[in-house]
């Protein structure tokens, strides 16, 4: 019998391993041994692959739910069994027979609800839940830290509701995506939409929000503005002072501007002027959304991408674990980072003379560290050959990592600002400008700010001092929202809580850091991809006719709200405090769900249904060349005739000799007959060429063939 510790992935197994001064990787677990730890006896540490266990399909409960039929719903089991996820089998087989064979369990898992429910799920399918418990509760992987955890462990009970909290949460996603993806895609069958629809509560929800952004740039109508400035120059440049007022109409423009005779050349005073020295702090740690997030605003870089490069220098032992939500570290990790300052800024071609030596909450703080510390380089400096066999992407990743951790040892940026109000006729016009005085840590970054690349021209000005001037008037218009990108759905998801109005929602949602996980988040998001709700349009996300069936399906319902997660959330930490039963959160989920899923109703509300022909409609891409009566729609893989139950079978590919197929393609094909060139066509040759595409008919079908000149 032996002491067994129960990590959540093999890599944090083996950071673990690191704090014993012996240990001998086997199949599925490690042997280690320390005199300084469990009185120098030999321990097993093992793993799970995260989430080793999944609830079953409704058919595991009754053979019946296997059938999509109003009949069935709302599917609510008696009891909640978990299944043994079939691609992680052999690793459950190892873990649970050194669970069985355990003196003593130590939970080692990420110390939060989901690591809890991780351990405990596993335990108790195990058969081991009688053994005794302790819990390591440790927020750093440090070496020293992970070996003081171990000497300190903690009662493993106290830790028990999150595991309540985690679970009634999995179930609770698990309720709604089975009842409302089959009640809704049988609603939706009903009304002629051979699809199927999956409906969740945190995707349901992103989808409606990037349903509504794309709903308010449809609908933008355009709107004029004027501004008044006054303009000077001094030493050949031109200065501009501007009105603070935006007038929405001409006729409010000229009732002001006679009022206040503003027009032409006129005088005015320099009434005030202030000169303030401004700081700039060193910006935030990263994690893995807002890494996500800047990649693609400054890079262009694809989220997917970006997690796979982040993931990649992880594994080579360049940067912390990727999936977290933190910005902050613990003083283990700062303590690292100090000692090595001199050598990461090296990389950087930099020296700091002014090193912070003291520890800054804006960047450590235990207390804010969870599961996971921010993303920042690990202990391992990197020599120049191993930097060059990095490929560009994760060289461009792996600098931005390293100047945001070497920024918490420099000092702040010091600007001069210099404020400037003219009066003229009563009336003031200000200007402002800035000057760098101290760089501070943006020594770490090429860029100048933006504030700060003209030239200074304010220093000059006294006040009271008299300038000629020129009035003048600009007329701009309003611009549309813009649609989303790929990498700022991350954002989106991580400050969802901005979307909501009531304060306790919105506070929950800011706690909770918004719609998902770092360890979700990508999935969600490639969902509504694969499920052919939206798609990737000159960069950005566009919602597809299916995502917009659902949308309007769900749009009066708490599928479609940012809130119900908060509401959620708020249940749910009641369980985890102990303050509430999963059981009472669980009878508030079949509530919820038993109001919206109404067997009894197999009818979508009229004005719905209307929206959602109009929708229908409205996306075709033209008259079918074959039938001539019906239109050609996009369909999930292909391009088809909406006439197909009649029999037409009109048919065009999405992807043509490794070309994909676009909607404006296909649209000029069926209009014109014939595309204009295309480039990125790849021969069986495995090269690539330009043509045009012809689009001809013979018989029953459509045919595509290349036009060379």
């Amino acid at each position: 019998m032996t002491k067994v510790i129960l990590a959540e992935k093999p890599d944090q197994a083996k950071d673990y391993a690191k704090a014993f001064k012996k240990s001998k990787q086997e199949l599925g677990y490690i042997k280690a041994q320390d005199q300084e730890l469990f009185d120098g006896q030999e321990v097993i540490i093992t793993w799970a692959l995260g989430h080793l266990l999944e609830l079953p399909p409704p058919s595991f409960y009754n053979e019946e739910w296997s059938k999509w039929q109003f009949s069935n719903l709302p599917m609510i089991p008696e009891r909640y069994e978990f299944q043994v996820t079939e691609s992680k089998e052999k690793q459950f087989k190892i873990v649970k027979e050194h669970l069985n064979n355990a003196s003593e369990i130590i939970i080692a898992t990420d110390c939060d609800r989901e690591g809890e429910n991780i351990a405990r799920s596993i335990i108790y399918k195990a058969g081991a839940r009688d053994k005794p418990f302790k819990r390591l509760w440790i927020n750093s992987l440090v070496k020293t830290a992970v070996k003081k955890g171990f000497m300190n462990l903690q009662d493993a009970n106290k830790y028990e509701p999150l595991f309540f909290e985690a679970r009634s949460r999995q179930i609770g996603d698990w309720l709604v995506g089975m009842n409302a993806s089959t009640y809704y895609s049988l609603l939706l069958q009903n009304h002629g939409i051979k699809e199927t629809f999956s409906v969740g509560r945190v995707q349901s929800a992103l989808l409606f929000l990037i349903y509504k952004q794309q709903l308010r740039v449809e609908q933008f109508k355009k709107a004029f503005f004027w501004e008044i400035n006054a303009l000077t120059s001094k030493e050949d440049e031109a200065i501009k002072f501007k009105l603070n007022h935006r007038f929405m109409s001409d006729i409010e423009l000229n009732e002001f501007v006679h009022k206040h005779n503003l027009q032409g050349n006129k005088k005015g005073t320099v009434s005030k002027i202030e000169k303030d020295d401004v700081k700039s702090n060193p910006p935030s740690l990263h994690n893995l959304s807002s890494i996500q997030a800047l990649a693609d605003k400054k890079w262009g870089y694809d989220p997917d991408e970006v997690l796979k490069m982040v993931q990649s220098l992880y594994q080579k032992k360049l940067l912390s674990y990727p999936r977290t939500d933190s910005k902050h570290i613990t003083q283990e990790e700062f303590k690292y980072l100090l000692e090595r300052v001199e050598s990461f800024l090296s990389i950087l071609g930099l020296q700091n003379e002014q090193v912070r030596e003291e520890p800054n909450k804006a960047f450590v703080d235990d207390a804010k560290v969870k599961e996971h510390y921010a993303i920042i380089p690990t202990e391992m400096v990197p020599t120049n050959k191993e930097l060059d066999t990095l490929n560009d992407m994760e060289k461009t990743i792996y600098y931005e990592v390293l100047r945001k951790a070497m920024g918490m040892f420099y000092p702040s940026a010091i600007d001069h600002q210099t404020n400037v109000t003219l009066t003229i006729n009563s009336i003031d016009f200000t200007t402002k400008e800035k000057e760098e005085h101290f760089k501070g840590w943006r020594e770490l970054y090429e860029e100048q700010p933006e504030a700060i690349q003209k030239k200074i021209s304010l220093n000059g000005y006294k006040e009271g001092q008299e300038l000629e001037l020129l009035i003048e008037q600009h007329k701009g218009q309003t611009t549309p929202p813009k649609l989303y990108t790929k990498g700022q759905l991350i954002t989106l998801m991580t400050t969802a809580g901005k979307t909501v109005e009531e304060s306790e929602l919105k506070e929950t949602l800011d706690q909770t850091a918004g719609l998902g996980t770092q360890a979700t988040r990508h999935s969600i998001i490639s969902t509504l991809f694969d499920k052919n709700y939206v798609d990737i349009r000159s960069k950005k996300v566009h919602i597809t006719k299916k995502g917009r069936v659902l949308c309007e399906a769900i749009k009066h319902t708490n599928f479609s709200k940012v809130e119900t997660t908060a509401q959620w959330e708020i249940l749910l930490k009641d369980i985890g405090q102990g303050k509430n039963s999963p059981q009472h959160f669980l009878n508030e989920i079949e509530s919820m769900l038993s109001s919206v899923i109404d067997p009894t109703v197999q009818e979508i509300p009229e004005d719905t249904k209307k929206i959602i022909q109009e929708i229908m409609v409205s996306d075709h891409l033209g008259v079918c060349p074959l039938c001539k009566k019906g239109t050609i729609v996009e369909k999930e893989k292909s391009y088809g005739c909406s006439r197909f139950k009649e029999g037409c079978r009109a048919y065009l590919p999405k992807t043509w000799s490794n070309k994909k197929l676009t909607r404006s393609i296909i649209k000029r094909l069926i209009d014109k007959g014939k595309s204009n060139n295309i480039k990125g066509f790849v021969s069986k040759k495995n090269t690539e060429f330009e043509a045009k595409l012809e689009l001809n008919t013979n018989q029953d079908k459509l045919e595509l063939k290349f036009v060379f000149k």
